[in-house]
Parts: C-alpha cells; structure tokens; sequence
C-alpha cells in the first residue's frame, strides 16, 4: 500500500479479506432520497445554498446537445425510478458500522481548507 493505510470503522483495510467493493450506507440504516441527503448537506455545509431541481424531461432534451448529458439523463431516470434494498448489512458484519452522517460530513468539509 505504499505508505497509505485505509480503515473503515475499526478494521485496517489492507486486511486482504477485506479488500473486495463493500456496499456503505449511513449509521442508521435508514434510507433517505437524494433530495433529503442534498438538504441535509446544504443545511449544514452552507445554508445560504439554494437546491435547484429540473424535471427529468430537461435534462433529456440537454442530451440531445452531449453524450455526457444523455448519460446523466439515463442515470437520474434509473435512479428516480429504482429502490434499492439494503445491502449494507453484510459490509456493516465485516467492517463495522460507518461513523460518519451526511452533516459530520458537511461540517467536516466546510472546515476543510480545500472546500472554497
């Protein structure tokens, strides 16, 4: 690992059992859309942030104009329209449970001199 040492939870992550792709979803295990974790972001990284959102059918006629943009419009159609199960519960067995929210993480990043 060259120096880099990953953790997740209380495990070391150069463990070679614990090297696969592991499903992370947060401590409390309750789902939340993507609208809710963009307001709890907001809230606690700058409130002063304004969440916009287009209906789907905009971003589908901006892919008409780049490929990217068509490929975003495909994702956010699968997305809108998909509920995931949770899947975390085997990741959580292995790993621990995460530690970190969707506001430690706002806060932590707007403290970050990198975040403006």
């Amino acid at each position: 690992m060259d120096g880099i040492q990953w953790t997740f939870g209380d495990k070391d992550c150069t463990q070679p059992e614990l090297t696969r792709i592991n499903c992370s979803t947060g401590a409390s295990g309750v789902w939340i859309t993507a609208k809710q974790a963009m307001e709890q972001f907001v809230q606690h990284y700058e409130p002063a942030l304004k969440i916009r959102i287009a209906p789907l059918w905009v971003i589908r006629v901006l892919g008409l104009f780049g490929p990217r943009i068509e490929f975003v419009g495909h994702l956010f159609a699968y997305f809108g329209s998909h509920e995931d199960p949770f899947y975390a519960d085997q990741t959580w067995r292995d790993l621990g449970k995460p530690k970190t929210s969707v506001e430690m993480f706002a806060r932590g990043l707007r403290q970050s001199p990198t975040a403006r």
